[in-house]
């Protein structure tokens, strides 16, 4: 009987009463909306809804419930700032230590993949390290945060720190670690180290994205087009996943690039014009494919 439900709820809603107590009577109204429309909500129902959370959580912002009934709603409006701010309250008003490293977890991958906000990244991932200082869950991210931010400084003695503490276990884990170490010496502009670190991550993790993709940019960039073509075809056997910063129509493109580079013409067509089947548009592959015919 969710309207008769709902009238007692605006009658108890109408008497004295404390914050707490009032934020609790919201939130029910909330739920008792959202039982009543059933899986067939409308817009206008969702807002009705989203009003009596929000009314709930301007009266107690530590309302767990409601802040987590409106991160709901943001997620499903991919509202991403609003998603931040929900987790943020929740993370403020949680008691249990590992709730909050568990929101603050979330957080700092959402600052560095949803919002692009590098900086902010690092801060939760900071706070993180507060709670969890030895944690590799904690750590290896807080390093990502650090070259994102470009604070190589920062970053290089966690690595550091891991590799060691790893000794000769060869392992994915590991693998990660000197990969991102191969980005620090990248970024350094020390071509020879960063090499050096991106091989001994392949020799460990021959699977790893995004060290292929470091190792066949940094070998073309230094003309050693054999081994390029080598980790390009490797790149072909597995699906690209959002990480890896290349398309599967980009790699057909570096292995054009390199085919044409070894003089192997109309192998390197065959590249671009495979690469234009998935990417029609790609500017990039056409203008490599029309310099072939020059």
């Amino acid at each position: 009987q969710w309207d008769r439900c709902f009238e007692v709820l605006e009658k108890a809603s109408a008497l004295d009463s404390t914050d707490e107590e009032s934020a609790e009577l919201e939130f029910r109204k909330g739920r008792v909306v959202a039982e009543r429309a059933g899986k067939d909500t409308s817009a206008e129902e969702k807002a009705a809804i989203r009003a009596h959370y929000e009314r709930a959580l301007e009266l107690v912002p530590s309302h767990g419930e409601a802040a987590a009934a409106l991160e709901s709603f943001a997620r499903e409006a991919e509202d991403w700032p609003r998603v931040a701010e929900l987790l943020e309250l929740r993370c403020h008003g949680a008691e249990d230590e590992n709730e909050c490293l568990e929101l603050l977890r979330e957080l700092g991958a959402l600052y560095r993949d949803k919002l692009g906000q590098a900086e902010r990244s690092v801060a939760t991932w900071e706070r993180a390290r507060e709670l969890a200082p030895k944690d590799t869950e904690v750590l290896v991210p807080l390093a990502e945060a650090y070259c994102g931010a470009d604070r190589l400084d920062d970053a290089e003695p966690i690595l550091a720190a891991l590799v060691e503490a790893a000794g000769n276990r060869r392992s994915k884990d590991l693998a990660r670690y000197l990969q991102l170490l191969g980005v620090i010496a990248e970024r350094r502009g020390d071509r020879e180290a960063a090499l050096g670190h991106y091989e001994k991550a392949y020799r460990m993790d021959s699977t790893s994205g995004p060290t292929l993709v470091a190792l066949g940019r940094v070998y073309s960039e230094a003309n050693d087009w054999q081994s390029a073509r080598r980790i390009y075809r490797s790149m072909l056997l597995q699906n690209p996943k959002a990480d890896w910063g290349i398309t599967r129509a980009e790699i057909f493109g570096a292995l054009g690039k390199i085919h044409a580079a070894l003089g192997e013409t109309a192998k390197a067509k065959s590249m671009l014009e495979r690469g234009l089947e998935i990417e029609p548009d790609n500017a990039s592959l056409r203008d490599a494919l029309d310099a072939l015919d020059l």
